[in-house]
């Protein structure tokens, strides 16, 4: 069962039975009292309970005698991703993302924040953070354009989220200008003249891939991994125009 999700259970016993709940090693606690001999009843799992392994059983009304075994259910936290909300979110180089998440669960400071690409494993961003929280991360200026996704996970639950694919852009190139020896137009002959340079369109950026994200989170690798190495060449600016 998941915190926050809400669990219909069966009853059984005499005239009126009363429920309790307990986890392993705990007390116990009414779950539901003065209650039919059979039907059911709604309980919503709080988002607080700590995750772990629980016990569910009846006793009859009046007295209490047990009229039911323990029945043993599982609850565990429930981390998503809130930003960014869905798959072909995208992120310029050099300016800031987005990140929020929330973990329905026992309070906790051990969650962190990790990016990878299809080829990749992943890079963390941000570890030692609440169970639900936000951030800024400025997307790397050396960061190669390409598809992403984010995962958060909390380490003592070992829940995790993905999100949908992220896709890194570069950013616009501005206008150049060039000097140019045509006539100006001005009285004295030639004279320099700029001409405007559009930035070029670029081709068609690649779909996002089909395969999903690992099932289990990889262990987290250099740096490096993430980004173009130093020596690699910068992008050619367009050229002038021929005279």
């Amino acid at each position: 069962y998941t915190s926050g999700d809400t669990q219909v259970s069966r009853k059984e016993g005499a005239a009126h039975v009363k429920l309790y709940l307990a986890p392993r090693y705990g007390w116990w606690r009414t779950l539901a009292d003065n209650q039919d001999c059979s039907g059911s009843f709604v309980w919503k799992v709080p988002t607080d309970a700590p995750q772990g392994v629980y016990c569910v059983r009846a006793k009859s009304k009046p007295g209490s005698t047990e009229v039911s075994p323990c029945l043993y259910i599982t609850v565990r936290d429930e981390m998503s991703i809130v930003q960014p909300p869905e798959q072909g979110a995208e992120w310029t180089i050099g300016e800031l993302a987005y990140v929020e998440w929330r973990c329905d669960g026992a309070p906790r400071d051990d969650v962190s924040v990790s990016l990878g690409s299809r080829f990749f494993a992943l890079q963390t961003l941000a570890e030692a953070q609440p169970e639900s929280g936000s951030l800024y991360w400025k997307v790397p200026t050396t960061m190669k354009p390409g598809w992403y996704y984010l995962t958060v996970t909390a380490a003592s639950s070992r829940v995790y989220a993905y999100s949908g694919w992220i896709h890194v852009i570069s950013p616009p190139e501005p206008a150049q200008t060039v000097p140019s020896t045509e006539e100006s137009g001005r009285v004295g002959g030639l004279g320099p003249l700029e001409h405007v340079l559009a930035p070029s369109p670029g081709l068609p950026s690649a779909p996002p891939p089909q395969s999903l994200p690992p099932s289990d989170p990889p262990s987290a690798p250099p740096s490096s991994s993430l980004y173009p190495s130093a020596a690699a060449a910068p992008s050619e600016e367009p050229s002038a125009p021929p005279l």
